[in-house]
Order: C-alpha cells, then sequence, then structure tokens
C-alpha cells in the first residue's frame, strides 16, 4: 500500500512535508518525521510531487536535496522505496502562417 505525499506542494491544500520558511536543516528533519508517520500509519512506499505547484518552481537544488533526502531516508531506515511524479508544462508558440 503506498501513498501520495508531496514534499512542498501546496497546492489543493495538499499535506506536505516541509514548510519552505524553515530553515533548510528543519527541513529536512520534518521529511524525516513525516517519513515515520507514513512507515507507522502502515504505508510501503511513497510516492510524491515536485514544485509548489505544476506552475510555480523553486530553487532546484533544495527541490533535488528534498527529494534525495526523502529516498535516502525511507530507504535506509525503513526499506521504502520513494518515487516522484513531475508535471512538465509547456506553453506552445503559434506558427506564422507566413513561414
Amino acid at each position: 500500500m503506498g501513498v501520495d505525499q508531496p514534499i512542498a506542494m501546496l497546492q489543493q491544500h495538499g499535506w506536505h512535508m516541509v514548510n519552505p520558511l524553515s530553515p533548510y536543516t528543519e527541513q529536512l528533519k520534518q521529511i524525516e518525521k513525516r517519513i515515520d508517520w507514513l512507515h507507522d500509519a502502515g504505508f510501503h512506499f511513497i510516492s510524491t510531487e515536485s514544485g509548489f505547484s505544476e506552475f510555480t518552481p523553486l530553487n532546484c537544488s533544495v527541490m533535488l536535496g528534498w527529494m534525495n533526502h526523502a529516498a535516502q531516508y525511507a530507504r535506509t531506515k525503513y526499506n521504502m522505496k520513494v518515487t516522484i511524479k513531475v508535471h512538465i508544462s509547456s506553453v506552445r508558440k503559434e506558427l506564422d502562417s507566413s513561414n
């Protein structure tokens, strides 16, 4: 049994792992605490999301740090897998008919 648990996505009032206003070291502890809770609730794997929303990016290094920490902590402490869904949005450029 798995759960979709966003790390920082604030969309649709989702329950997220980190408070982005906290210091980075505290954010890593928040991730650990949430993974502990999910494990204790009986989940066997975690799927997560990137970014704050589908259209609101954040610092890539911070997001990668959160993802790597979550995956390593879950695997090391509980042998749980963590997967991530990445939404890709694009802007369609209309072609000029004269080209």
